[in-house]
C-alpha cells in the first residue's frame, strides 16, 4: 500500500520497477520503501536509467553490504 501511495501519477509498473531495482541491490523491502519515500525523485527516473545506476553500484561491489 505504501508503494502505491508514492507518486500516484506514475503507473504501478514504474513504481514496482524502481522498487525491484532496489531489492536487487540487496535492500530489504522496508529499506527500499523507506528510501523511495525519502527520495521520491528516484521514482521519476526512467526505469532504464535506474537499472544502469543499480548495475554500476553492483559492479562497484555496493550490493546490500555483501
Amino acid at each position: 500500500r505504501r508503494l502505491q501511495a508514492l507518486q500516484p501519477r506514475l503507473g504501478p509498473e514504474h513504481r514496482e520497477a524502481a522498487a525491484a531495482q532496489l531489492l536487487l541491490l540487496g535492500l530489504s523491502a522496508e529499506a527500499a520503501l523507506a528510501l523511495l519515500e525519502r527520495s521520491p525523485a528516484l521514482l521519476r527516473l526512467p526505469t532504464e536509467r535506474l537499472r544502469e545506476r543499480a548495475e554500476e553500484l553492483r559492479r562497484l561491489g555496493l550490493d546490500g553490504g555483501r
